[in-house]
């Protein structure tokens, strides 16, 4: 059985914070969690309930607008962080509008899963995915929001040449239309997965409640926002 970890990024919203971070562990009681509070409040009350490793950066990354290499660049250092210091097979993505209801199991390896597919790549990165990560038969498509996982061993693989990449093209790749949507965290790990190789696939695990009417049959939820203050 594949072991998983969870990263969690928060500000101001306490209470769907609490929310998560129970909810998370009552179904999985030994997993390791790191929580970050992005320049905002003191969470670190929280990490002790409920067993994180907490950290306070004060770059307050959610506000680090317009998208930009350097904010890129931060939120894939931040995903090193945990990768670095567990060493589970799998790094859950949480955010304070996810309701882990029921415990899940990873017994098949895979790169990359989050919500189904809702948003696609327009041609132009289509063309770079085939012909960079030799990706032909995938939908092109992405949505690693909150409740998303992917692969540790296999971030820490490419993390390097990502950042890399990020540095020396992402700025220039902005200014192209079609290519500014990759300055979205739920866009850019799919983009950078796919162009090294590696496949997203739609989570069985998880649903979004405003698009989906059987939400309440999967395991995770997003945009789950009855906690929000």
């Amino acid at each position: 059985m594949k072991q998983i970890a969870a990263i969690l990024q928060c500000y101001k919203n306490k209470k769907a914070t609490d929310f998560v971070l129970k909810n998370f562990r009552l179904n999985f009681k030994d997993s390791p969690i790191v929580l970050i509070s992005d320049g905002g409040e003191d969470f670190s009350d929280l990490a002790e309930t409920h067993k994180a490793k907490y950290f306070y950066l004060n770059q307050n990354f959610s506000q680090a607008l317009p998208y930009n290499s350097h904010r890129m660049i931060e939120w894939w250092r931040r995903q090193k962080i945990i990768c670095d210091l567990v060493e589970s097979d799998y790094i859950l993505i949480l955010e304070d509008d996810v309701f882990v209801q029921k415990q899940f199991f990873i017994q098949e390896d895979f790169a990359l899963r989050g919500v189904k597919n809702y948003n696609f790549y327009p041609q132009s990165i289509c063309s770079e995915i085939r012909e960079k990560g030799k990706l032909k038969d995938i939908n092109f498509d992405y949505g690693m929001c909150g409740g998303g996982i992917y692969n540790r061993k296999i971030f820490l693989s490419i993390y390097e040449d990502v950042i890399n990449d990020i540095g020396k093209n992402h700025d220039e790749q902005l200014k192209d239309p079609n290519y500014f949507l990759i300055g979205a965290i739920d866009s850019n790990i799919v983009y950078h997965f796919n162009k090294r190789g590696f496949v997203y696939e739609r989570s069985p695990w998880l649903s979004e409640k405003y698009r989906d009417n059987n939400h309440l049959n999967f395991e995770m939820i997003h945009q789950w926002k009855e906690y929000y203050n």
